[in-house]
């Protein structure tokens, strides 16, 4: 009996485990519907940086200072490359720049927008939950750091699952629709920011 018992064990042990294949899920912004004033400087757009939590992993909030992962999923790229994309391409299509691109590409920008993203992630312990977008963003001039733009802003959009189907296909489903709208709600809050931002520029710098 214990031969077999080994021969058993051993056989369990040299069985391949068998692993659940990862799915990913996009982030899809929506273009930003708002245009000008077009301020007569040109805008290098540097990479959004992410804070250490927010990688490929799909993050979750469980509880007050708790933050965890879903198994088996992951983001299809890094949310700070997405998010990063969504601001840049709301910025340039809202034309409020006169040449507005990569920093890295740019021949002496006049002024440079840089950020952090902050938070991306499913918010479990809010009521309805909710998937959260939140940056830290500015644009300041190139030779003396002036800021021209400043904030910090979060969006926050209701998820129809709760956190005990977290993991399931229609769960996740649905965080990728949750996240895909704060990030396009997002981008549209910081186009709008900086088109007051111009406006105020513009009426304080008039005689």
């Amino acid at each position: 009996v214990s031969v077999l018992f080994l021969l058993a064990l051993l056989g369990g042990c040299l069985t391949p485990a068998t692993l659940s294949p990862i799915r990913y899920y996009t982030v899809s912004a929506a273009p930003v519907q708002q245009s000008g004033p077009t301020h007569m400087k040109s805008l290098g757009i540097r990479p959004l940086i992410a804070a250490r939590p927010y990688k490929l992993e799909i993050a979750y909030r469980s509880g007050p200072n708790q933050l965890a992962y879903i198994h088996d999923a992951e983001w299809a790229e890094l949310p700070s490359t997405a998010t990063g994309r969504a601001i840049a391409d709301g910025i340039v299509d809202s034309a409020l720049f006169s040449d507005a691109g990569d920093a890295m590409v740019m021949a002496r920008p006049d002024l440079v927008l840089t950020g952090e993203l902050r938070r991306f992630e499913a918010d479990y312990t809010t009521d309805p939950p909710a998937f959260v977008v939140g940056i830290d963003g500015a644009i300041r001039s190139t030779p003396d750091g002036v800021a021209l733009w400043q904030s910090q802003i979060e969006v926050q959009i209701p998820l129809q699952s709760s956190m005990a189907e977290r993991g399931s296909d229609n769960a996740l489903t649905d965080l990728a629709r949750a996240a895909s709208e704060a990030v396009s709600q997002l981008s549209e809050n910081v186009c709008e920011e900086i088109r007051q931002a111009l406006i105020d520029q513009n009426t304080t710098s008039t005689p």
